[in-house]
This record gives C-alpha cells, sequence and structure tokens, in this order.
C-alpha cells in the first residue's frame, strides 16, 4: 500500500477560532503493471482503476466501488472484501473477469455493475442484497443465479441476455419488471408467494420456457408478460382467479397471442398454504421488531429525560449576596443569602 497524498481543506481568508478543520485523505493501490486505483477516506470510495489488470484484490479500506471504478479495465479477477457495502453505476462494466462473487456485506447494486461480462464462470450474490439496479447483469454469462430472500427490488434488464439455464426467485421480490429475465436459457420458472405483479416481456426472448408456476394467486399479470420469440411454455401452475393465462408470440413478425388454461396441483395449493403462512409469520416478526425497537426508543427517551431532571434538580447554582460594602457568594442546591445580606439583583 502507498500513501500518496493527503488533501487538507481550508477556508480560505476565513479565520475561525477552535474550528475543526476537515481533512480528506486519499490512498493509492496497485492493480497490474504500474497502474494504481484510489481509495478516498474517509468514505472509502474507490474509483480510478480503469487501467487495472490481471488479478486484484481490493483492499479493506474500501467500503464503495464508486461509479465506472474498473469499468473497461483488463481485470481478470477481483476479489471484493466484506467491508463493501455497495457497488455502483458500471464499476465492472464490460471487464474480462472470470468470477463474479458479490460478499454478504453488499446491499446495493448499482445500474449495469456488472454489465457485459462476457468471461465469468462463477456467479454467487451475496445474502444481504436488497436492491438491484436495472441491467446489473444484462448481457453477462452467468450460467445460473440464485436470488436470495434478502432481495426486495430487481431493476428492469437486470439479468436480460445472462445466459441463464436457471433461476430461483427469493422469497421477498416483490414485482418482476419488464424484461427482467429476457433472452435467456432455462426451461421452467417458479414465480414465489411474495411477487405480487408482472410487468411486460419479463421472459421475451427465453424461447426454452415451457413450464411457469405462479405461487402467488392474487398476482397481477401484464398481458405482455409471457410474449416470447416462439410459443414454447406447455403448461402454467395457478390456482387464482384468471381462467386463462395469455401467451404472446410472434408468428410471421407480428405478435399473436394465445391463451393456455392454467393448472391448479395439490402441490401448488400445499406451496400457497406454507408461503401464506411464511409471509405472516414474516409480517408478524417485523411488526414485533418495530413495536419492540420503537418501545426501547421511549424508554431511552424517557430514561434520558429523568437523567436530565435529576441532574438539573443537583445542580449548585451561585447567587451573590450584598450587605453594605461586603459582598458574598453563595454556592447551593438552594442558595440563600445569610442573615443580614440581601440579594443582589
Amino acid at each position: 500500500m502507498k500513501r500518496i497524498a493527503i488533501c487538507l481543506f481550508f477556508a480560505l481568508g476565513v479565520s475561525i477560532p477552535n474550528a475543526q478543520v476537515a481533512i480528506a485523505e486519499t490512498l493509492t493501490f496497485p492493480c497490474g503493471g504500474t497502474a494504481t486505483y484510489s481509495v478516498l477516506i474517509p468514505d472509502g470510495v474507490a474509483k480510478n482503476g480503469n487501467g487495472c489488470s490481471g488479478n486484484l484484490i481490493l483492499d479493506r479500506t474500501v467500503k464503495v466501488i464508486g461509479q465506472n471504478a474498473f469499468s473497461d479495465s483488463k481485470l481478470i479477477s477481483v476479489t471484493i472484501p466484506s467491508s463493501v457495502v455497495e457497488i455502483k453505476f458500471q464499476a465492472f462494466y464490460q471487464t474480462r473477469i472470470n468470477a463474479i462473487i458479490i460478499p454478504d456485506s453488499v446491499k446495493v447494486i448499482g445500474q449495469y455493475a456488472f454489465s457485459g461480462i462476457l468471461t465469468a464462470k462463477t456467479f454467487y450474490l451475496g445474502k444481504s442484497v436488497i436492491d438491484i439496479g436495472e441491467e446489473a447483469f444484462s448481457g453477462s454469462s452467468l450460467g445460473s443465479v440464485v436470488i436470495p430472500d434478502s432481495v426486495t427490488s430487481i431493476g428492469r434488464r437486470a439479468f436480460n441476455f445472462s445466459s441463464l439455464s436457471s433461476v430461483v426467485i427469493g422469497k421477498s421480490v416483490t414485482r418482476l419488471n419488464d424484461w427482467t429475465f429476457g433472452n435467456n436459457d432455462f426451461s421452467s420458472i417458479t414465480i414465489p408467494y411474495s411477487v405480487s405483479s408482472i410487468g411486460d416481456y419479463v421472459f421475451f426472448g427465453s424461447d426454452k420456457l415451457e413450464k411457469v408456476t405462479i405461487v402467488n394467486p392474487s398476482i397481477e399479470i401484464s398481458d405482455g408478460a409471457f410474449t416470447l420469440n416462439k410459443l414454447r411454455i406447455r403448461s402454467v401452475e395457478y390456482c387464482g382467479d384468471l381462467k386463462s393465462i395469455p401467451i404472446g408470440y410472434m408468428s410471421n413478425s407480428n405478435l399473436a397471442i394465445s391463451y393456455l388454461t392454467p393448472i391448479c396441483t395439490p402441490e401448488l395449493l400445499e406451496k400457497i398454504r406454507t408461503s401464506k403462512q411464511e409471509a405472516e409469520a414474516k409480517a408478524a416478526a417485523e411488526l414485533k421488531a418495530k413495536q419492540e425497537a420503537e418501545a426501547r426508543a421511549a424508554s431511552e427517551l424517557k430514561a434520558k429525560q429523568e437523567a436530565d431532571a435529576k441532574a438539573a434538580a443537583l445542580k449548585k447554582t451561585t447567587i451573590t449576596c450584598v450587605k453594605g460594602k461586603l459582598t458574598k457568594r453563595v454556592t447551593a442546591l438552594k442558595p440563600k443569602c445569610p442573615t443580614g445580606y440581601k440579594l443582589k439583583k
């Protein structure tokens, strides 16, 4: 590690007695050949790594991988430390890394963060990710994806053209946005109970898709949700009120619509029952945690107010008393002037 520069920022021309001087520090680290990347301290933002190459182990001072930090670099592998909580816009866009391993510390993955990576052979999505941005992994070779239960939001085209042969969607995703899983190779998919709506063209171009299982019986399905290039879907398992599911497909360059009658199986009914119980238990646990947090905050506030009141009650005060030309200062919890003295006002 080499520390290259420490930048001190002063308010020029202004003198402020006893003021704190803000200090920002920029660290630089080698990343192949003569190339380096920078980390801005104290925020821990990695940047300026576009000239990096080879194998890179990011320093643990990195908390955020900044916008375009390593985009178009010649990196072939990168190890992201558990100190990282966010990966921003196009951070590794069109690099040559052979594995995308996102640690469990990461919560947010920005737009195009890992887009256009055709060399990836291994893919792991950390268990703390909450938000996956638009086209975060589009055009990358992922093979398969298990979206953890922590994920609540997946942006448009997030996994479009990602060479997916299998997909597992976590239990906290609430909506499948337009083109989310377009142009992939999986043959079946289960849409969990947590998903309440499906946008347009979610699976467009995923022409090997033959079986769809929809767990939520109250789900809203866009007319274009299952529009494909070719009509391959043979089975839709679903136990809701819809009597038919629209399946769009291209016929002689025109969009045609076919309708499939869904099948409600005993296995799906059981899955709905258990999923509903899990969702209710999760909601109850979250409500309990919120109530406990509010109660704890109220208790801490009350304790502080009582402590402040007690401190105020125990605080000694000083008064000045006069008797002719004599002056006397009296300090006590409830100070009183001695006999013959009067309080100076």
